[in-house]
């Protein structure tokens, strides 16, 4: 099997641990990221902007911490759905998110974000935080 073209990565509802290997940027044909429940830990890896293609990253109820990456508002333009709820992230909303004009669904939720919301968040038709 060529990893290389793997368009679709599901890894939910599992137990793994620890961080994202930086391997996962040579899946530059990925559409779809699925870690949701799982205990992935510490920061999501920069490699993950070299997979620009990417429609979906849900990686929800993990323990990522720190800020949201700002490539992912520069190098992930096709985003249309972000979930990044039930973690550890912090600081403010990057106004590079701005920029993901296909975004539709944005879920912010029982992280420990703090600031201000970006004005640009009326052009999402459905954004979910709490």
């Amino acid at each position: 099997m060529k990893w290389n073209s793997l368009v679709v990565l599901n890894l939910e509802n599992n137990n793994f641990t620890s961080k994202i290997p930086a391997s996962i940027g040579s899946l530059t044909l990925l559409k779809s990221l699925h870690q949701y429940n799982n205990k992935f830990s510490r920061n999501l890896p920069s490699s993950l902007k070299n997979c620009e293609k990417l429609v979906i990253i849900d990686v929800a109820k993990n323990k990522f911490e720190g800020s949201i990456p700002s490539w992912i508002g520069h190098r992930c333009s096709s985003l249309i759905v972000l979930n990044l709820q039930s973690n550890n992230f912090y600081g403010h909303i990057p106004k590079k998110l701005c920029a993901l004009t296909l975004l539709r669904i944005l879920d912010l939720s029982h992280n420990k974000f703090s600031g201000s919301i970006p004005t640009c968040v009326k052009n999402f038709s459905v954004m979910h935080g709490h």
